[in-house]
């Protein structure tokens, strides 16, 4: 029985998701979230922001004291490293890896799915932005559930993608998953 629930490519993928995901949770939440990189991911992911939103015509700039981005010298948004994506892109690496595909083709869709979630995470801080600018009585909304709605929806996208043209299983149990 259980043999065969191992042996099914749809079970075996799961398994794989769910154990790489709960391996990342420990690792982002016990360590990654608090360390230099993240803060980085952080500025990574303001600076472009401010950016454009000088490039949109704000007088925009940065508090490194509180890492914010400031519109007209007024705090819009506060940028915790739990706001940098790199939550998000641990669940797309834990989808991407668990899934039967070749090492060449993991290799490159890694950095472009990585890279579009950083890209969303932009425009994420910079409609958040607006939000508090124009509509603050909005923002605790988007920013909990719009947002993620937003990115999840990009990850799964991306993952239906990666299934459906990039996937090497021939099983059609587990391609039933992404048809």
């Amino acid at each position: 029985m259980i043999k065969e629930f191992i042996k099914n490519p749809m079970y075996l993928f799961i398994i794989k998701a769910l154990l790489l995901y709960i391996g990342w949770d420990f690792l982002y939440n016990g360590y990654l979230n608090n360390t230099y990189f993240a803060e980085q991911l952080s500025w990574a992911g303001l600076m472009p922001s401010i950016y454009f939103m000088d490039l949109l015509g704000y007088d925009a700039d940065y508090s490194t004291t509180y890492k914010a981005m400031l519109v007209n010298k007024f705090p819009v948004i506060y940028m915790a490293n739990a706001c940098n994506g790199l939550d998000f892109m641990g669940v797309f690496v834990c989808f991407v890896l668990a899934y039967p595909a070749t090492i060449k083709a993991k290799t490159w869709f890694l950095p472009v799915g990585l890279l579009a979630i950083h890209l969303l995470n932009i425009m994420r801080i910079i409609l958040l932005s607006l939000n508090v600018l124009y509509w603050q009585e909005t923002f605790d909304f988007n920013h909990k559930y719009t947002f993620i709605v937003a990115v999840y929806g990009l990850i799964f996208l991306l993952w239906i993608n990666w299934v459906k043209n990039y996937g090497n299983t021939s099983n059609t149990k587990i391609n039933e998953i992404s048809n």
